[in-house]
């Protein structure tokens, strides 16, 4: 089967991220092709591609109106006659001309006003959260295929002792929008936690970049952090497979999160999670003991989960915990059974005639 996915750039992201672990997955027994429309693009990202993938740019300049890359678009997809287009934002599909090859649009988060579904032989949502967040706000009932990661290719910790007066270490990996990823959360947390526990010596380090680093900067200096909070930039995948086992916990404080693929990976690298209470990442925990979650924008609940995992480090638990029957994160959330769940999509739009999906 001849497979594309397509996307607007190939910078760091969930859905990037997503698209890349499913092509990696594919080509063994398909013939697959991701088109990047936009001249953005990581050359790190591209880099953790099988080399089998076959990747097009298009070239596209960012909010650009010229009809040449569309007219490119189009003629790659004429030529190489798909099964199916795999979209990973909802306006891509306002670029294909008419007759259209089945499309399949994933809608990666909550929240989103128009997802276009006329345009797409078929839409999946991520998480069940988004599923329900289609159907409230467009009326749409669609399927739900979980996220996952690759849980084979991260470096898993081994060691769960914390020696007296060693430093603790929380980390985030998230674009640094701090309105969504809720960093300065973090942030205040730390300020608290450190306040009335300085013996644990509780460092956060934050993976990622964004229009918010200034502001968190200022903040961590406000608030007296700036020797305990540590920003390290963007870090390509293959980094974050090796090194986020480094660290002691993963921390997710955000407010508006469709899934939350970064949980998956900190469970992956055998973290403990700390995360806010909603939907999906409430969806990915489940009942799962690894997962501590506290109620959205709660920053002393945050705080005080922080402090049953510092207790669980201190009393040598954790390792217990996370080797539990009931923890169950990386089981539910490989990426096999992802690619399982889209190739069944797929079969499916093979035989259904191209067109508007209907409420």
């Amino acid at each position: 089967m001849t497979i594309v996915h397509c996307i607007f750039t190939m910078e760091t992201g969930g859905a990037q991220m997503l698209a890349v672990d499913i092509l990696n997955g594919l080509v063994a027994e398909h013939s697959v092709h991701l088109i990047i429309v936009n001249n953005k693009f990581s050359k790190e990202n591209l880099a953790q591609l099988n080399p089998g993938v076959q990747v097009h740019f298009i070239g596209r300049k960012e909010g650009s109106k010229n009809p040449l890359p569309l007219v490119k678009l189009n003629r790659l997809l004429f030529k190489l006659k798909p099964a199916v287009v795999h979209c990973h934002e909802p306006r891509m599909g306002q670029l294909f001309w008419r007759p259209k090859v089945p499309s399949l649009l994933t809608v990666h988060n909550t929240g989103i006003e128009n997802v276009y579904a006329h345009r797409y032989s078929g839409l999946v949502a991520i998480s069940r959260s988004v599923a329900a967040d289609v159907k409230t706000r467009q009326g749409l009932t669609i399927p739900v295929v979980n996220n996952g990661v690759d849980i084979s290719t991260f470096r898993q910790r081994q060691d769960y002792t914390l020696p007296k007066e060693s430093p603790l270490s929380v980390v985030q990996v998230s674009r640094l929008v701090h309105e969504t990823k809720g960093q300065h959360l973090l942030l205040e947390a730390l300020s608290r936690f450190r306040s009335r526990f300085p013996e644990a010596n509780m460092q956060a380090y934050f993976i990622g970049d964004g229009p918010s680093r200034s502001y968190l900067e200022e903040n961590s200096a406000r608030l007296g952090l700036k020797d305990y909070v540590h920003f390290l930039g963007t870090k390509d995948r293959s980094w974050i497979k090796e090194h986020l086992c480094d660290y002691h916990i993963l921390a997710q404080p955000s407010t508006k999160e469709g899934f939350g693929l970064t949980i998956v990976e900190g469970a992956a690298a055998g973290l403990p999670i700390v995360a806010s209470d909603m939907d999906g990442p409430q969806e990915i925990t489940g009942n799962s003991p690894e997962g501590l979650l506290f109620p959205t924008g709660d920053i002393e609940g945050l705080v005080h989960c922080l402090q049953s995992w510092v207790k669980a480090y201190q009393e040598g638990s954790v390792a217990l915990t996370l080797s539990s029957p009931q923890a169950n994160i990386k089981q539910r959330y490989n990426i096999t059974s992802t690619i399982q769940g889209y190739l069944r999509q797929y079969e499916f739009l093979k035989v259904r005639h191209p067109g508007s999906v209907s409420k």
